[in-house]
């Protein structure tokens, strides 16, 4: 990569970002979390922060491929910096693939390495923080359950009013919102690592390595995605 291209690359992911600064973080609302939750939530951010640099890195090279194309178009710095901020979200899948693909290719000529490897050992890495999730996660689901149980008990013996067990509700609301947000953004950087492996593949010929721990990210991701509807359909249940 060129000097001009990588202090474009720079000058776009500190304009993407300085947006992305405003955006609304997630909270709780105050009520004490149990050692299951707390764990659950510290897991979550441990996977996100993996996934924050490819999207970064995503988000840059759409944003330069747009704010050159208006360039060249004669727009100003304003309209170049909104045609970058365009790029970012039109582009930034791809770019996520792509750039990440760049990156271990640079990394495994240095480290002489096969491409394949080094993504391989990636997700690896990444297969662990989803089994975390998965581990905390399910303690989660179970403690949930059993709240909305005993939720929908006491409100029929009117031990819980109608506002006191929506409140009650939107607690474990929360516990599945945050899963299913985590659950998004392993979606993301499956996408990416799929995206980069078809690459490597492409240039290398199938790892078996590769393959196999793909299969298992596929396959966590899809045990969260059963633990989501099972909470979606106990909050489902409580609720009637």
């Amino acid at each position: 990569m060129n000097k001009r291209l990588r202090i474009c690359l720079l000058v776009c992911a500190s304009l993407v970002l300085a947006d992305c600064k405003n955006l609304p973080m997630g909270g709780t609302d105050g009520s004490t979390e149990s050692s299951a939750e707390a764990q659950m939530r510290e897991d979550s951010i441990k996977f996100s922060a993996t996934v924050i640099g490819g999207a970064a890195a995503g988000c840059a090279i759409g944003a330069v491929v747009s704010a050159l194309g208006c360039k060249v178009s004669g727009s100003d710095s304003h309209k170049s910096r909104q045609c970058a901020l365009a790029g970012c979200v039109v582009l930034g899948a791809a770019g996520a693939a792509d750039g990440y693909y760049v990156a271990k290719k640079q990394q495994a000529s240095r480290d002489k390495v096969r491409e394949t490897n080094a993504i391989a050992a990636d997700i690896r890495q990444d297969n662990q923080r989803i089994q975390a999730f998965l581990d905390s996660s399910s303690v989660v689901v179970a403690e949930s359950r059993a709240r909305l149980a005993r939720i929908h008990a006491d409100t029929a013996s009117r031990k819980l009013t109608a506002d006191q067990a929506a409140g009650e509700r939107r607690k474990i609301e929360q516990n599945r919102d945050l899963m299913q947000n985590t659950l998004d953004e392993m979606k993301k950087s499956r996408d990416v690592y799929v995206g980069a492996a078809k690459q490597a593949s492409s240039a290398q010929g199938s790892n078996r390595n590769l393959d196999s721990e793909i299969r298992q990210m596929n396959q966590k991701i899809a045990a969260l995605e059963r633990s989501v509807r099972i909470m979606n359909t106990a909050l489902s249940v409580s609720r009637s």
